[in-house]
Parts: structure tokens; C-alpha cells; sequence
């Protein structure tokens, strides 16, 4: 698939929207902890913010005038998890699984990620920090060829 990764406008809103709601089912879907609907509504106002929002980079992966996925990386959203402040946080990374099917994916998968990091380097910051679930093997391997290493590890038990 030939690709670019571009900064989202908001004329992506509404895929990026319709992205958004595919990546909340996949990993939701597969967590088994996860008990609630898997109907989800985000509000276009909070992509829209997303893409305006100076604290925000947004990019998406497209070929031809499909938009096949995306990634949205923060700079200071503080949480418990990372004691460091100097630091960007990818909220939401995501490739339509019907794109995934291609060649070139680890390509596509990097340079968006690639973007994000890039991003977050012009924002001076020190560090990227990224979540993964367990059970996405893919993106776990992924975070590891790029050279992010684990900083904890929450571990759950069903009571």
C-alpha cells in the first residue's frame, strides 16, 4: 500500500471518529476483564478537540483518500503511573485491521509511531510513554523493536 502520515485535519473528524469507535471494540472486545457495552459514542467534540488542541498531536496513516488509522499522542496529561513530568503520552494508536493485511504494515505501523515521537521530541520532551494490553501481542512487539521498554506492570486478579 503506498501511504502518507500526515497531521489530522478536521475534515478526518469523521474517520477518525469511525477509527476510534473499531479500536475501542478490538481491544475491548478482547479484554476479558472488560464487562461493559461495547457500544461506544465518543462525542465528535472530543476529537475535534483532540486535532485543535495544542497539547495534542494527531496523525493519521492514508493512501489514496482512505483513512486506515491513527495515532494521538498528549503532552502534559499527568498520571500516577510515570514519575517523571518531561514526558508525551500516546492515548490512542490504531490500523484498521482490514489495512493490516498489507506488505509494508511494520512500515506504515513505524512511521506512524515514528510521527508521535517526532512530535513529542519538537514539544521538548524527554520521553514517550505508551499502555498496551497484554493480549495485544502485536503492538507489544512493536513498542519493543522501537526501543520502549516496560516501566511497570499492573497486574489484575479476578475476586
Amino acid at each position: 500500500m503506498n501511504f502518507v502520515i500526515r497531521e489530522a485535519k478536521l475534515s478526518d473528524l469523521d474517520n477518525i471518529l469511525e477509527l476510534w469507535r473499531e479500536l475501542s471494540v478490538d481491544q475491548l472486545g478482547k479484554d476479558s476483564y472488560y464487562k461493559g457495552n461495547l457500544e461506544f459514542n465518543c462525542g465528535t467534540n472530543q476529537i475535534k478537540e483532540s486535532i485543535l488542541n495544542d497539547n495534542c498531536g494527531m496523525f493519521v496513516v492514508e493512501s489514496g483518500e482512505d483513512i486506515h488509522g491513527f495515532v494521538e499522542v498528549w503532552i502534559n496529561r499527568k498520571d500516577f503511573a510515570f514519575e517523571n513530568d518531561d514526558y508525551a503520552y500516546i492515548l490512542h494508536y490504531y490500523v484498521r485491521e482490514k489495512s493490516r493485511a498489507v506488505g509494508n504494515i511494520f512500515s506504515i505501523i513505524y512511521r506512524l509511531y515514528k510521527s508521535a515521537e517526532e512530535w513529542s521530541i519538537g514539544k521538548g520532551k524527554d520521553y514517550v510513554v505508551s499502555d498496551a494490553f497484554e493480549h495485544n501481542k502485536k503492538i507489544v512487539r512493536l513498542l519493543k523493536r522501537v526501543g520502549v521498554s516496560k516501566y511497570k506492570t499492573r497486574m489484575v486478579r479476578e475476586i
